[in-house]
């Protein structure tokens, strides 16, 4: 970065987190999905799968919060992993009114095919960082998140 542009913004974005981390992850998020629509599978719908194995049924408002897909994009996603027999669509067992969307087994099967994947692109991340600089780095960016009120 050249002085000129430090000075003019006043912000160095070599060293500024908020870029560093969007940046860090925008690439990690593009590798990722390279390497599962190799596979068949998006980047997002890895997302859906994951969240409905991990955490459980959920609403759609829920969904689109812990997958961080927007609300208007997720229907059109849902109706897709459906057609594809990876997920479901059932009312709420203590409220009808309500829907709730839950991972099939097909869908617990494709995850499982897709997750070595994931796995590789996230080991290839931690490249040359000794066990104890990971547990750092995942010390430090909890401490970030509860910061921020994540945790």
């Amino acid at each position: 970065m050249t002085e000129e542009k430090i000075s003019e913004t006043g912000v160095d974005l070599d060293n500024f987190l908020p870029y560093l981390f969007d940046h860090f992850m925008a690439t990690w998020n593009q590798r990722l999905d390279a390497r599962l629509r190799a596979a068949g599978v998006t980047f997002e719908q890895w997302r859906v799968l994951l969240m409905t194995l991990q955490i459980g049924p959920m609403s759609i408002r829920e969904l689109s919060a812990a997958t961080l897909i927007p609300y208007s994009t997720l229907g059109r996603l849902l109706t897709k992993l459906e057609r594809d027999g990876l997920v479901r669509r059932r009312s709420r067992p203590r409220d009808g009114r309500a829907v709730e969307i839950f991972i099939t087994e097909e869908g617990r099967r494709r995850f499982a095919e897709i997750y070595p994947i994931a796995t590789a692109v996230y080991q290839e991340a931690l490249v040359g960082l000794s066990v104890v600089e990971h547990a750092a780095l995942l010390h430090f960016i909890h401490r970030l998140r509860r910061n921020i009120g994540m945790e």
